[in-house]
Protein backbone atom coordinates (compact mmCIF):
# COMPACT_ATOMS: atom_id res chain seq x y z
CA UNK A 1 0.00 0.00 0.00
CA UNK A 2 2.91 2.51 0.81
CA UNK A 3 4.28 2.05 -2.94
CA UNK A 4 0.38 3.14 -3.94
CA UNK A 5 0.40 5.82 -1.93
CA UNK A 6 4.03 7.06 -2.75
CA UNK A 7 1.95 7.43 -6.19
CA UNK A 8 -0.59 9.70 -5.31
CA UNK A 9 -3.58 6.95 -4.66
CA UNK A 10 -5.43 6.89 -1.23
CA UNK A 11 -5.39 3.23 -0.21
CA UNK A 12 -7.71 1.74 2.08
CA UNK A 13 -7.14 -1.99 3.97
CA UNK A 14 -9.55 -4.25 4.39
CA UNK A 15 -9.47 -7.95 5.90
CA UNK A 16 -11.60 -10.48 4.48
CA UNK A 17 -14.65 -10.43 7.22
CA UNK A 18 -15.16 -6.65 6.56
CA UNK A 19 -14.56 -6.26 2.46
CA UNK A 20 -18.25 -5.85 1.48
CA UNK A 21 -18.94 -3.43 4.12
CA UNK A 22 -15.66 -1.50 3.22
CA UNK A 23 -16.23 -1.91 -0.54
CA UNK A 24 -20.16 -0.86 -0.22
CA UNK A 25 -19.34 2.29 2.06
CA UNK A 26 -16.16 3.47 0.28
CA UNK A 27 -17.20 2.82 -3.61
CA UNK A 28 -13.18 2.49 -4.72
CA UNK A 29 -12.72 2.83 -8.35
CA UNK A 30 -9.95 -0.24 -7.49
CA UNK A 31 -9.77 -3.57 -5.58
CA UNK A 32 -6.14 -5.25 -5.85
CA UNK A 33 -7.81 -8.47 -4.73
CA UNK A 34 -5.10 -11.23 -3.01
CA UNK A 35 -5.85 -14.74 -3.98
CA UNK A 36 -5.11 -15.99 -0.49
CA UNK A 37 -7.01 -14.28 1.92
CA UNK A 38 -7.50 -17.08 4.39
CA UNK A 39 -10.71 -17.95 5.17
CA UNK A 40 -12.13 -17.17 2.21
CA UNK A 41 -10.32 -17.43 -1.56
CA UNK A 42 -10.25 -14.14 -3.43
CA UNK A 43 -11.14 -15.62 -6.22
CA UNK A 44 -15.05 -16.64 -3.88
CA UNK A 45 -15.01 -12.71 -2.93
CA UNK A 46 -14.37 -11.77 -6.57
CA UNK A 47 -17.46 -13.26 -7.45
CA UNK A 48 -19.31 -12.14 -5.07
CA UNK A 49 -18.32 -9.24 -5.52
CA UNK A 50 -19.25 -8.93 -9.00
CA UNK A 51 -23.08 -10.06 -7.91
CA UNK A 52 -23.38 -6.83 -5.95
CA UNK A 53 -25.13 -3.85 -6.98
CA UNK A 54 -22.88 -1.54 -5.64
CA UNK A 55 -19.58 -3.14 -6.92
CA UNK A 56 -20.34 -3.96 -10.56
CA UNK A 57 -18.95 -0.96 -12.34
CA UNK A 58 -15.55 -1.46 -9.70
CA UNK A 59 -12.27 -2.46 -10.99
CA UNK A 60 -10.57 -5.53 -9.53
CA UNK A 61 -7.59 -6.55 -10.14
CA UNK A 62 -6.50 -10.22 -8.87
CA UNK A 63 -3.16 -10.50 -7.27
CA UNK A 64 -0.90 -13.15 -6.36
CA UNK A 65 2.05 -15.46 -6.74
CA UNK A 66 0.77 -17.73 -9.09
CA UNK A 67 2.71 -17.45 -12.20
CA UNK A 68 1.20 -15.21 -15.24
CA UNK A 69 -0.42 -17.61 -17.13
CA UNK A 70 -2.53 -19.58 -14.24
CA UNK A 71 -3.28 -16.02 -12.99
CA UNK A 72 -4.74 -14.45 -15.91
CA UNK A 73 -7.11 -17.66 -15.88
CA UNK A 74 -8.37 -16.81 -12.51
CA UNK A 75 -8.80 -13.54 -12.86
CA UNK A 76 -10.80 -14.45 -16.22
CA UNK A 77 -13.22 -17.12 -14.52
CA UNK A 78 -13.48 -14.65 -11.49
CA UNK A 79 -14.82 -11.71 -13.40
CA UNK A 80 -11.64 -9.87 -12.23
CA UNK A 81 -10.65 -6.92 -14.96
CA UNK A 82 -7.02 -8.09 -14.97
CA UNK A 83 -4.37 -9.46 -12.77
CA UNK A 84 -1.27 -8.81 -11.11
CA UNK A 85 1.55 -11.35 -10.13
CA UNK A 86 3.37 -10.25 -7.00
CA UNK A 87 7.42 -9.67 -8.39
CA UNK A 88 8.03 -7.07 -5.45
CA UNK A 89 8.10 -4.09 -8.37
CA UNK A 90 6.35 -1.10 -7.14
CA UNK A 91 6.63 0.61 -10.93
CA UNK A 92 5.07 -2.81 -11.88
CA UNK A 93 2.01 -2.29 -9.41
CA UNK A 94 2.23 1.22 -10.51
CA UNK A 95 1.70 0.52 -14.11
CA UNK A 96 -0.85 -1.60 -13.39
CA UNK A 97 -2.70 0.17 -11.33
CA UNK A 98 -2.92 3.12 -14.11
CA UNK A 99 -3.68 0.66 -16.77
CA UNK A 100 -6.62 -0.53 -15.02
CA UNK A 101 -8.24 2.81 -14.52
CA UNK A 102 -7.26 4.40 -17.91
CA UNK A 103 -4.69 7.04 -16.68
CA UNK A 104 -2.07 5.22 -19.55
CA UNK A 105 -2.07 4.02 -22.76
CA UNK A 106 -2.47 -0.08 -22.48
CA UNK A 107 0.89 -1.24 -23.40
CA UNK A 108 1.51 -3.67 -26.47
CA UNK A 109 3.76 -5.73 -23.79
CA UNK A 110 3.56 -6.12 -20.29
CA UNK A 111 3.70 -8.34 -17.57
CA UNK A 112 0.82 -6.65 -15.98
CA UNK A 113 -2.47 -7.28 -17.04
Amino acid sequence: SSALERGGYEVITADNAWISNIINKEKPDLIIMDVQLGAVSGINAVTALRNKSFCKSTRIVLHSSENAETLASMAKSCGADGHLTKDGSELTLLRCVKQILGQVAVPTTSSAH
